[in-house]
């Protein structure tokens, strides 16, 4: 039997330090510009329009590195494609779309790109390690499974024992995997080792929560819902101990993008939406900070959190009018 984890409830409270810069960039050339992951280094990689016709397609992938120099590449021609993760040699994972399904993708630093196909169903690359492992999800029989990529492209299914669903979200060093299990209509944390042992969580007082990211520490981070049936978020360190807080106050919706051990604290960011509006959040220290790039305020204007580095420098999109995206660098 697994031992209880203990729990730290900690309040939010107004920051006290220095308000951080903010450096916005477009791609070259481009029309619209998404953030989708930052590595640890600070590498930011993500999606752009092309303002005119371009041989990439519809949608072409962008790497921006810390001297703030960028690389574009195609991503099979796709209509629609994103990031969703990047590792600090340059391995950047996500979706692309030629036609009904999204089916995942791995680029390497050599600048070579291989689709991660599970047969003609949904598949979608989500994480990726500094060892090349890429983590994915796709569907089997109408059910999600996880799915794992080695450097030399073997590809293998995964599911959590009893879980109708097993949607996985990040993987560390180690190679164990975070997620969320759906087992009788309920939703649970799942952590599952490299050797395929796989542990349900939930922060204590609730059976409904959500495993979103992963630190190599082996902390994590997600969503529960309280006893008040509010959406909050956790931080978990890798000793089990739980920090419960709270974003906002009546959130629309909450999603946690990422974390990262920033000068020994471990930071959690991600997006909180507020009265149909979008605003990025860090939590650090046991308290919470959010925060606003976009200055407009039509409806979807907003601002989204894609990732953190170990430096503590937040990359995301920002958008002022809900339509055109920008990229941003928030730096403390």
């Amino acid at each position: 039997m697994r031992p209880m984890p203990t729990m730290l409830l900690v309040l939010a409270t107004a920051p006290v330090e220095a308000a951080p810069t903010a450096t916005t960039f477009d791609v070259p050339g481009s029309k619209s510009t998404t953030v989708g992951a930052v590595s640890k280094s600070g590498i930011v990689a993500g999606t752009y329009k092309p303002a005119s016709h371009d041989p990439c397609g519809k949608v072409c992938g962008f790497l921006r590195m810390p001297d703030a120099t960028f690389t574009t590449f195609t991503i099979f021609r796709a209509v629609d494609a994103g990031i969703n993760a990047i590792n600090d040699d340059g391995t950047a994972v996500g979706f692309y779309r030629t036609g009904p399904w999204d089916q995942g993708f791995i680029r390497t630093p050599d600048g070579a790109i291989a689709k991660i196909k599970n047969g003609d169903l949904f598949t979608t690359a989500v994480d990726v390690n500094d060892s090349g492992i890429a983590l994915g999800e796709t569907t089997v029989d109408s059910s999600f499974r996880g799915i794992l990529r080695t450097p030399d492209g073997r590809l293998s299914r995964f599911k959590v024992k009893r879980c109708q669903h097993t949607i996985p979200s990040g993987i560390d060093a180690t190679d164990t995997v975070i997620g969320t299990c759906l087992r009788n209509s309920a939703e649970h944390g799942f952590l599952r080792q490299a050797d395929g042992t796989t542990t349900l969580f939930d922060p204590p007082g609730t059976d409904l929560s959500y495993g979103q990211a992963i630190d190599d520490s082996g902390a994590i981070a997600g969503l529960y819902f309280d006893a008040g049936n509010n959406l909050d978020a956790y931080l978990r360190d890798a000793d089990g101990t739980f920090h419960l807080f709270s974003v906002a106050s009546q959130p629309q919706a909450i999603g946690v993008s990422a974390m990262a051990n920033v000068g020994g604290e471990m930071q959690v960011v991600g997006n909180v939406e507020v009265q149909d509006r979008s605003l990025g959040f860090v939590y650090r220290s046991g308290t919470v900070e959010t925060f606003d790039i976009a200055g407009g305020t039509t409806g979807g204007a907003g601002t989204t959190v894609a990732g953190i580095a170990a430096s503590g420098t937040i990359a995301g999109s920002y958008s002022e009018d809900g339509k055109v995206w920008h990229g941003y660098i928030r730096t403390p």
